[in-house]
């Protein structure tokens, strides 16, 4: 059973950092509205 959750978290992070990437390298569809990014996701921008 600890493998399984183990395994669950290590795809869930996976995921969660790939969303992450995605959501920093874009913009925000709305001309107004662009939320405030966190440090840590700032330095996962590709340029």
């Amino acid at each position: 059973m600890k493998k399984t959750n183990q395994k669950a978290d290590k795809l869930l992070a996976k995921i969660a950092l790939a969303i992450t990437k995605v959501n920093v390298n874009s913009t925000c569809p709305f001309m107004l509205h662009q939320p405030k990014l966190p440090e840590k996701a700032k330095k996962l921008r590709k340029f």
